[in-house]
């Protein structure tokens, strides 16, 4: 049987919080990175097909608007998803330091 130490369990805690702390620091560096660049991006352009077009450019307007539309769906569910894992990456932060702290401490 194995005994538990306290150096033993201090390593364990130290270990812990590299492992939960590196991927959730990445992913909000990422997350940041991802938000400032999506807030300092311009404006989308508007599809302009002209005031009087054919047959074959209502098609394609038609075509682009319901492309755009289920863009926009996919890409707020993929935003919440992304906000969710950005909370969640708070949470590991957080859990990181605590045993950080917790293992230097012991």
């Amino acid at each position: 049987m194995i005994s538990i130490t306290i150096p033993l369990l201090s390593n364990f805690f130290t270990t812990a919080s590299m492992l939960v702390g590196i991927p959730s620091v990445t992913f909000l560096a990422f997350y940041v990175f991802y938000q400032v660049a999506t807030f300092t991006a311009g404006a989308e352009s508007a599809t302009n097909f002209g005031s009087n077009p054919d047959g074959v450019l209502l098609i394609l307007k038609w075509m682009t608007t319901a492309i755009g539309a289920i863009g926009n769906v996919v890409s707020a569910a993929f935003q919440f998803v992304f906000n969710v894992l950005a909370v969640v990456s708070v949470a590991g932060v957080v859990l990181a330091i605590l045993c950080w702290f917790t293992g230097h401490g012991l």
